[in-house]
């Protein structure tokens, strides 16, 4: 080993050593100083932003009580309104139940006084009150089918509104009301996955299906 050029690089490594050590030093200063003047515009900003923020909720307050007053007008005149259409509707229940009950016994009265075409006989009672029986079924039927209309068309409207309401997202939605439709699109999202691995599912049974019969008629055939 040459001793000179050892000594000549422990030399060079030492000076390399203090270089590095100032140059930490300097950074270290440096960064100091960084963070010294970081945290003195983070106080005013931070002075800044609680003003601000006193009189964003300051507004927010007012907006809130101007809300409130506007609301307990449209609640006091809605619950006027619909106790005024509960009224109307009870006094148009009792007159289609009125109505209801005398068509009823005419058109009973009607049946019992008709004549069989072929016969000339009167109509028997166990018949007129077979074919009221036959009517009314029918009538409920023609009802549930009306209420069910009525729910679809509620739907239809709601799935409306839910439509303009993204159509208006660019208008500015809330991010509330946009998380909350991200969540909604994911769920229909996973349903239909879900339906798609079913689908799958009965494909490859269909498929399972059909290998089958195929084996057996090919057996059937080997047999004949």
């Amino acid at each position: 080993i040459d001793r000179d050029d050892l000594i000549m690089k422990i030399r060079s490594a030492l000076d390399a050593k203090d270089k590095l050590k100032s140059k930490n030093a300097l950074l270290q200063h440096k960064l100091g100083e960084y963070f010294r003047r970081k945290r003195t515009d983070e106080t005013r900003d931070s002075e800044k932003s609680v003003a601000d923020q006193e009189q964003r909720y300051s507004n927010c307050m007012s907006a809130l009580n101007d809300l409130r007053g506007e609301y307990e007008v449209l609640n006091t005149t809605n619950e006027k309104v619909v106790s005024e259409y509960k009224v109307r509707l009870e006094e148009r229940i009792d007159e289609a139940v009125i109505k209801a009950s005398e068509f009823t016994k005419f058109k009973r009265s009607v049946a019992l006084a008709a004549e069989n075409s072929r016969t000339g006989k009167l109509l028997p009672v166990k018949v007129v009150e077979t074919l009221e029986g036959t009517e009314e079924r029918k009538e409920a039927e023609v009802v549930a089918v009306r209420l069910e209309n009525i729910k679809l068309r509620n739907k239809l409207r709601r799935h409306e509104q839910l439509l303009r309401q993204k159509e208006e997202l660019a208008d500015g939605l809330h991010l509330i009301d946009f998380e909350q439709l991200k969540i909604e699109n994911q769920t229909y999202n996973e349903k239909i996955e879900e339906r798609n691995e079913e689908l799958l599912k009965l494909r490859k049974k269909i498929t399972n299906i059909v290998q089958v019969l195929t084996h057996v008629k090919e057996k059937l055939q080997f047999v004949q």
